[in-house]
């Protein structure tokens, strides 16, 4: 004879996630110590909890009971080990009702779990392994989308509550998904694939800080950086995707959902004392998805981070509904008035990033060289491995020196053989000079004008007939003025020659190809003027200039043939207002005094050679042939 199976226990069906599987919890087996005529009925009302879902202390006092059994029997409950009964009268116990108004069935009100927040991060950031990760923004965003269902099933009668198939498919039918996978996907990036360890000092990872930076030292470890920036560069391009929708409908789904996770974010980042309050709760859940011990109001951080963010592109959005012309539309992030925090995280990361490459092709490493171990098993038999194996050997190509009157001193990147860093100045000072946009223009480029001469007012002219004379302020200001000017211009003038003998000199160009090339330094140079970064970077805003090096350097030759003429006037006029104003008789340490401080000479001997630490670019020469010196100094 078939036995009828029995009906499904109050707690499998108030457990829309699965949490506790319900064949483990009903069984029709007579429990040892029930009489042999005990059966399990369920009413009519009973039923009205199918739209529930037991609370967090509900599940835990299932999961935490009945995990010993579990474990001895294969991690399977039976009656011998549970009783039928157990579970149910602690539900009873725990839940409440909400009081019956006319239209509205009795439900349990459901707070969220941590168990079932990392069921949703399994089901929606799948990717890099992120439920291992402490990735703050992957518990944000799981919570927010079960805190959105929390708030429509305790709204839906019994009838309209959605089942587990119809959340799963409405959590992966949210307009913002794909952004918020982006997001996570930054975060998780910078937290990079080593197992998690409990340390003392956890850095953040939502901004970039967990990114482990490059050494010089170690031949490919660029490679967590760049991983970094790709992602998000893939950020990004998701918010211009949003903001390139042409359906008003599609952008009114998109400012909805945004408008929701911004009320969410403001509600997990509120301030309280009261761990009983919503925000706390909230907070606490996702803090207990964690791998590992976690700070709850670490949270309350990272959600007003992500909501500035979130509330400037649906502002964008709501922007575009505004504008009627199809054509008038803007389809693009930088082409709105809005800085983002992940657009200043980005640009400060390509700056870094290009910087380390220009170090790895052109400045010498002191100390022993290895190779980044997580980049020699990402890159092995691929092409061009052997280009990230060595360092770069500049110091044995050309040497940097400057004249023998002036030292800049031991401590400067000329004494150091640091030529990147002498190139980043160069680029620079020509970038601020003539502006960036006279090297982004492809199709036509224009020489800029120059001035046709150099401190000619009558005061710079006149200059003094003794060291106790002082000249109307007016006309100091006049020549202060002029040597400012002139000491720019040969500035840039002199950084054009510096980057012309530098990227000319024989043996850099095979030295550089043999590094790997400029490839990456122009993919990174080419995204950073794409994205429009240099607003928001203005230290890294002239390295764009390198997105195409070839046609750079050929402008760059340009302007040093155009204006060698003019640098070398504008040295003999600045050498004559030296001699004018009889520097040489002035000592800089004694303009400290009042009475020095009113004298003219000493005001222009100070610009003068402050002047000289902007202007005086060194020269390429050959490097010094160390075993020539030893034998002379054997002689």
């Amino acid at each position: 004879m078939k036995k009828t199976p029995s009906p499904p226990t109050k707690l499998a069906l108030a457990d829309p996630y699965n949490i506790v599987k319900t064949d483990e919890l009903t069984n029709s087996k007579q429990t040892p110590n029930s009489p042999s005529d005990h059966k399990e009925t369920i009413s009519k009302s009973d039923l009205k909890l199918e739209s529930a879902s037991p609370s967090p202390n509900a599940v835990d006092a299932v999961l935490t009971n009945d995990d010993s059994h579990g474990r001895k029997n294969g991690n399977k409950r039976t009656a011998e080990s549970t009783p039928l009964n157990a579970p149910t009268k602690k539900l009873k116990s725990r839940t409440t009702k909400i009081k019956e108004s006319p239209g509205m069935t009795d439900h349990v009100k459901k707070a969220i779990h941590h168990c079932e927040i990392n069921a949703r991060i399994r089901m929606l950031f799948p990717q890099d392994k992120v439920i291992s990760k402490t990735c703050m923004s992957a518990r944000i965003f799981a919570c927010f989308t079960l805190y959105i269902e929390q708030q429509k099933e305790n709204t839906a009668t019994v009838q309209e509550t959605p089942s587990r198939v119809t959340r799963r498919s409405h959590s992966s039918q949210l307009p913002i998904l794909s952004f918020l996978r982006a997001l996570v996907s930054v975060e998780s990036t910078s937290l990079g694939d080593k197992p998690v360890q409990r340390k003392l000092v956890q850095f953040s990872a939502y901004d970039g800080s967990s990114t482990k930076p490059p050494r010089d030292s170690v031949m490919g470890s660029h490679i967590s950086r760049q991983a970094s920036v790709d992602a998000m560069i893939r950020a990004l391009e998701e918010i211009n995707a949003l903001l390139s929708l042409t359906q008003k409908d599609e952008r009114n789904a998109v400012i909805e959902s945004l408008q929701s996770l911004c009320q969410f974010l403001m509600l997990l980042e509120t301030k309280t004392k009261d761990n009983k309050s919503e925000h706390f709760k909230l907070r606490s859940e996702c803090a207990k998805s964690m791998p590992f011990e976690w700070e709850p109001n670490r949270f309350r951080r990272v959600a007003r981070l992500y909501r500035q963010d979130l509330e400037k592109i649906c502002s964008c959005l709501e922007q575009q509904n505004q504008e009627t012309q199809t054509k008038s539309i803007r389809k693009s992030l930088h082409d709105f008035d809005v800085k983002l925090n992940l657009q200043a995280k980005l640009a400060e990361s390509m700056g870094r990033t290009i910087r380390y490459h220009l170090r790895r092709l052109f400045n010498p490493i002191y100390g022993p060289v290895t190779l980044d171990e997580t980049f020699e098993e990402q890159r092995k038999g691929k092409n061009g491995h052997d280009a990230f194996r060595h360092p770069s050997n500049m110091s044995s190509i050309l040497q940097m020196r400057h004249p023998d009157w002036y030292s800049p001193g031991s401590n400067s990147a000329v004494a150091d053989g640091s030529v990147s860093a002498v190139l980043n100045v160069a680029l620079e000072t020509i970038v601020n000079y003539f502006s960036a946009k006279l090297f982004f223009n492809e199709s036509k480029f224009t020489l800029p004008a120059f001035p046709a001469s150099f401190c000619s007012s009558p005061a710079a002219r006149r200059g003094i007939n003794d060291i106790s004379e002082i000249i109307s302020d007016e006309n100091l200001d006049t020549v202060l003025n002029e040597i400012g000017n002139a000491q720019r211009f040969l500035a840039a003038a002199k950084a054009c020659r510096f980057i012309s003998d530098l990227l000319n000199w024989p043996g850099v160009e095979e030295e550089i190809s043999r590094l790997g090339g400029w490839n990456l330094i122009e993919e990174c140079a080419k995204q950073f003027h794409c994205h429009r970064l240099d607003s928001l970077s203005s230290n890294d805003a002239h390295l764009s200039v390198l997105k195409n090096v070839k046609e750079f350097l050929k402008r760059v030759v340009q302007c040093w043939n155009n204006k060698k003429d003019a640098a070398k006037d504008c040295t003999d006029e600045l050498d004559t207002l030296w001699i004018r104003f009889q520097c040489d008789q002035f000592s800089i340490i004694q303009s400290q005094s009042k009475r020095n401080r009113k004298r003219s000479g000493v005001t222009v001997k100070e610009v003068l050679t402050e002047g000289l630490q902007r202007h005086m670019f060194p020269n390429i020469v050959e490097p010094d042939d160390e075993s020539d010196e030893d034998e002379e100094e054997e002689q």
